[in-house]
């Protein structure tokens, strides 16, 4: 690709010489030499001020929707929306790639369904993902852009918090295998209801081919009429038997074949099934996988274990809704011994935020843990629902001291920590790595 391609595709005007293109960045704090920064307008942020800085770090062109003189020897292509241009390169991407597509949606186990998936499919060839959770209008485009034309698969996350921002990705992706993960309530402050929630997620099945397939959850089936399918699920023929699921891990049958996997949970499983479904659309039989699976580790911030000294930290803090949370309590559910909560609010459910948090609250009453310590506002809802020992804590000052005073209920307990992105608790994480440190000094000096 070159600067001359870009002016095509983006039905744009070229400033500058034609030069050759190899990759796209849209933040010049992480943008490498050689790579054409793309200068998007957002609401708190405008790129057009950075162009400058994109060329001093080595970009050779850039694309503005703003009239710049780029420096003797650069170009830049003029475009009447960058967004829109991002749109039509990463289009005309997918449009020159000869590989497989698959697309992963849903409502929860999104990114670890990718990441599984996509580490499977590395035994059959090259594999490219999309990069961390760049499932965004900005995100999936900018993936497709960089996604390399030689490889045999793309792997690629579309999340969603509005209507009609699943169907636009689908429309660039295209995909031939279309993987939904889950239906739960999520984003419904954009969303409206488990209704738009449906609708939502019903575009993942939009402009399909004859050629093109679905996987999604038994509970689906009644919302989408899609012809080409797989349902996995309780009940149908991608279930597995024998499940057993513990901080090690989980060790379950299917078709008479033992599979293993360094990932507990019954939303690891589902992601599993959802995998094996996929990878059989694709010509492949589940046991081809059998001794690759064994080495999946699952994903940061999603049920993660972290052993430490003094105790053990179940880390899926990375987001929350109440699907996820509800297969983070069936996990807890089944490990025995002393158990800890530290649970964030689940962020955008609208009118429905109250009432999920007092049910939380209610959830977690069931499960009798040692402690809960509740951190952020919404989820104050669960903290006056529940009963038992707990902490609500609103500042990031008050939780770090509500747990540097909770050495005796956290040391030798399962700690189980999850709440929303924007609530950070990643920052529990690394203050429960001090107080482990701690409480070892502790006991060396007694």
């Amino acid at each position: 690709m070159d600067t001359l391609t870009l002016a095509r595709v983006t039905s744009g005007k070229l400033i500058g010489p034609n030069l050759p293109v190899s990759s796209f960045s849209v933040d010049t704090r992480t943008l490498k030499p050689g790579q054409v920064f793309v200068a998007l307008k957002g609401e708190r942020f405008d790129g057009h001020d950075f162009i400058k800085e994109a060329y001093e770090k080595g970009a050779p062109a850039v694309i503005s929707q703003k009239p710049f003189s780029p420096p003797e020897g650069r170009s830049l292509v003029l475009v009447s929306s960058t967004l829109e241009a991002l749109r039509k390169i990463a289009a005309y991407k997918r449009s020159l790639f000869k590989g497989v597509v698959i697309g992963v949606g849903g409502s929860a186990g999104k990114t670890t369904t990718k990441e599984l998936l996509a580490f499977l499919l590395e035994e059959k060839g090259k594999v490219f993902k999309t990069p961390g959770n760049l499932n965004s209008q900005v995100g999936l485009p900018l993936s497709i852009a960089n996604a390399p034309l030689e490889a045999d698969f793309w792997v690629l996350e579309m999340g969603a918090s509005r209507l009609g921002e699943i169907r636009r990705l689908v429309e660039v992706a295209r995909p031939r295998v279309r993987v939904l993960t889950a239906l739960g309530e999520e984003h419904l402050e954009g969303f409206g209801s488990f209704e738009g929630v449906v609708r939502a997620n019903g575009e993942l099945f939009e402009f399909m081919k004859e050629e093109d397939a679905a996987v999604m959850p038994k509970e689906a089936e009644r919302f989408y009429g899609v012809k080409r399918r797989a349902l996995f699920g309780p009940g149908t023929p991608y279930w597995p038997s024998g499940v057993v699921t513990g901080l090690e891990g989980s060790r379950f049958r299917f078709r008479g074949v033992c599979f293993e996997a360094g990932v507990p949970g019954e939303g690891f499983l589902r992601s599993c099934m959802a995998s094996f479904a996929a990878l059989e659309l694709l010509g492949f039989r589940a046991e081809e996988f059998k001794e690759r699976l064994k080495g999946f580790r699952g994903v940061e911030g999603r049920m993660r274990v972290i052993k430490m000294r003094n105790f053990t930290v179940v880390d899926d803090c990375y987001n929350a809704n109440p699907l996820s949370f509800e297969n983070l309590l069936k996990t807890a559910a089944a490990v025995g011994g002393k158990k800890v909560f530290i649970v964030g609010d689940m962020l955008e459910l609208g009118s429905y935020s109250r009432a999920r948090h007092e049910e939380l609250g209610e959830k977690l009453t069931a499960l009798a843990p040692e402690l809960v310590v509740f951190y952020g506002k919404e989820v104050r809802y669960a903290y006056e629902r529940f009963k038992g020992k707990a902490v609500y804590c609103e500042r990031e000052e008050e939780l770090a001291e509500a747990l540097s005073r909770s050495g005796q209920e956290l040391k030798d307990a399962v700690i189980f920590i999850k709440g929303s992105r924007g609530v950070r608790l990643e920052r529990a994480v690394e203050l429960l790595g001090g107080i482990d440190d701690g409480l070892s000094r502790r006991d060396l000096s007694s």
